[in-house]
């Protein structure tokens, strides 16, 4: 299982913005120089039973930025990079490309994510920090909407609503992109809702809360994959994660998750464990 709020995903996932984006601004001559984000070289995923599933191998560029992810189940991502915009190409055992256009604003924060030149389209916004701070994912059957509350250099709530989308049609169908879909992990999307969303009067919400290990840092998100597009990354580790689902404005009772770490001379996480019974083995670019 590979979810963006384990790295996940992704959803997201699911994001930052780094010091390259910072590059430009003048410094004290004082200031101590910012010391660059681990990148991660391989991720390999266990199941429950502690198989292994698959691997993830990244690529970078010289400025850190992700040019190639290759996983042994057969996913294929690139990145090609522009000052005004990212082009992310998705495929799955050499099948029909998935094609997204990242637009980025001055600061190099992405703006608006078009999927296949179609009306699937996500739009982000961010605080001064460069947080997000809400995103929206639309396409010709439904509209999720998210909004992110940050304490402390973390993501601390996300609040995940969907909605079919009643302008293009009053029924709707089951989600199911690329396995490791970079819009699913790195926007910390469902999958799938199970069951094909009936009219356009269902609503669906997930809410996020989580705990985080303050005494530590976070090297397995986005920013260590050389995502530096889509907002700061949290700067801790997941501890623990409760997500309340509604359906119909009734709660479903609620999910928790909760994350074990061990980490490598250096301070990185070398392994993430779930209390799912899934773990994630962490390699680095040295």
């Amino acid at each position: 299982m590979k979810l963006f709020s384990n790295i996940p995903l992704w959803a997201l996932c699911l994001l930052l913005v780094s010091n390259l984006f910072l590059s430009s601004c003048k410094k004290d001559k004082d200031e101590p120089a910012a010391v660059p984000a681990p990148l991660i070289a391989t991720a390999k995923y266990y199941d429950s039973n502690g198989d292994l599933d698959y691997t993830d191998f990244y690529q970078y560029d010289d400025q850190g930025r992700l040019t190639k992810m290759e996983s042994t189940d057969g996913y294929l991502l690139t990145m090609e990079h522009t000052p005004s915009a990212v082009t992310v190409s998705e495929s799955q055992n050499g099948g029909m490309a998935v094609v997204s256009y990242v637009e980025l604003d001055s600061k190099g924060l992405g703006t608006s994510i078009t999927v296949n030149d179609t009306e699937n389209q996500s739009i982000f916004f961010y605080d001064s920090k460069g947080y997000r701070e809400s995103a929206s994912l639309t396409t010709t059957e439904w509209i999720t909407n998210d909004t992110y509350t940050v304490s402390d250099g973390n993501y601390v709530t996300i609040l995940s609503t969907e909605l079919p989308n009643a302008e293009k049609s009053a029924f709707t169908n089951q989600v199911n992109p690329i396995k490791h879909s970079f819009l699913s992990a790195l926007l910390q999307k469902r999958i799938s809702m199970g069951n094909s969303l009936k009219s356009a009067a269902t609503y669906f919400s997930i809410k996020s809360s989580y705990v985080f290990y303050l005494d530590k840092a976070n090297t397995i998100d986005s920013e260590n994959r050389g995502i530096l597009f889509l907002g700061k990354q949290n700067k801790n580790p997941i501890k623990q994660q409760i997500k309340i689902f509604t359906y119909f404005n009734e709660s479903i009772m609620p999910q928790t998750i909760t994350h074990t770490y061990e980490f490598d001379t250096k301070g990185r996480i070398s392994k993430d464990s779930s209390s799912e019974d899934y773990f994630t083995l962490y390699t680095y670019v040295d």
